[in-house]
């Protein structure tokens, strides 16, 4: 008689359990609330970073459209010239939402840090006042 397997899987120190659609959810065995703190707070650091390197890349795009812009005029070719300088105000807008939502970003990740700031520091306050 083989022994009935359970349905998760161990990863290293994560157990995976598959779900219904085949994908794979992964848990924490220790259930640190300051470790998925920690993890939260540098994914939030690390989108934002991405939507600071797509808003150069938008600022880059920008300058390529604005140039072929000047030579669609320069050509002769104005509604050529409109097309390209529809694309580098779309690119400039797009690039400006980036931004936007990397700063917001930012903004949840410093409140985060001051929340987990805070919740060290109410213990160690908390045996402060006992002590006195």
């Amino acid at each position: 008689e083989k022994a009935k397997k359970p349905n998760s899987r161990f990863c290293g120190i994560l157990y995976c359990i598959p779900l219904t659609s085949g994908r794979v959810k992964s848990s924490l065995t220790m259930g640190n609330s300051a470790g998925k703190l920690n993890d939260t707070i540098f994914n939030l650091s690390y989108t934002s970073k991405t939507f600071n390197r797509h808003y150069q890349k938008s600022l880059v795009a920008e300058k390529k459209h604005k140039a072929q812009v000047k030579k669609a005029i320069e050509a002769g070719n104005v509604e050529v010239a409109k097309v390209y300088a529809s694309n580098a105000i779309r690119e400039k807008n797009q690039g400006l939402n980036y931004l936007k939502l990397a700063s917001k970003l930012d903004s949840v990740a410093a409140k985060l840090k001051q929340a987990q700031a805070m919740q060290q520091l109410t213990p160690q306050m908390a045996k402060i006042t006992r002590g006195l």
